[in-house]
């Protein structure tokens, strides 16, 4: 469960009928954001703005404080000798890059050990096993 499941759980049980700030409109209940206009976009505004507050009224803290902590940054792993890309990901700001494991293995597996490390054929492959099983 995410730290924000209340909030998901809150939305979802009042998304077909979000209270309005509007005083003249009780309920927001229709969603036509496939049509452009300004009457669309009041509606989306409205809307948006209703959910915020259906957020904080409800108690969650809607302040984001941008002076925090610097995002994300994106990086791209590459081969020292020949430059071939090897994995792109994110180092998070404590500088450690959470990745999955096994596609990160798995990918990693099936590239060529020579450069450049392009995806290794059915021949490579025949090599390698009969490299490794080789006296």
């Amino acid at each position: 469960m995410s730290d924000h499941q209340a909030a998901v759980d809150l939305l979802k049980a009042n998304i077909g009928h979000i209270p309005s700030v509007e005083p003249d409109i009780p309920h927001v209940t229709l969603f036509p954001w496939s049509v452009e206009g300004p009457e669309v976009d009041a509606l989306a505004d409205l809307v948006c703005r209703s959910v915020v507050q259906l957020f904080v009224d409800a108690g969650y803290p809607m302040v984001i404080d941008r002076t925090a902590a610097e995002p994300n940054r994106a990086i791209q792993v590459k081969c020292r000798q020949c430059s071939t890309p090897l994995i792109d990901t994110t180092v998070g700001q404590d500088g450690i890059a959470m990745v999955p494991g096994p596609q990160v293995i798995a990918g990693l597996s099936q590239r060529r050990l020579e450069c450049p490390h392009g995806i290794a054929t059915l021949e490579d492959q025949r090599r390698r096993i009969e490299e490794a099983v080789a006296p």
